[in-house]
């Protein structure tokens, strides 16, 4: 599986921020999974490297939790590279025939 950084926006300087998810949500992510939950810490302007499957799972729990420079990646990717990612996301590949900075932004939505 491919990895993302992402960034909390809660944490502050020497006060790094804690987020977790739960032992069912990651069953959804790992069918094998036996531990309670899966602690996350966040140090302050620090970037976190997770699995794409585990970041989406913590940006849909907490809103603060980001990727980080996101648009920045999807503007410098090729457009068929664009277009793979967004069927892989779950947008049908009828609706990726837009232009490039429209399929960003359905992208950045998901």
């Amino acid at each position: 599986m491919s990895e993302v950084t992402i960034i909390d926006e809660d944490s502050i300087p020497h006060a790094p921020s804690s987020k977790f998810l739960s032992k069912e949500e990651m069953k959804n992510i790992n069918p094998d999974w036996i531990w309670n939950r899966n602690s996350f810490i966040f140090k302050y302007g620090k970037p976190m490297i997770v699995e794409h499957n585990v970041a989406q799972a913590l940006i849909k729990k907490y809103d603060t939790v980001k990727f980080e420079n996101q648009p920045d990646d999807l503007i410098n990717m090729k457009y068929q590279a664009l277009k793979k990612l967004a069927v892989k996301n779950g947008i049908p590949w009828s609706d990726t025939f837009v232009s490039k900075e429209e399929l960003v932004n359905m992208i950045n939505k998901i």
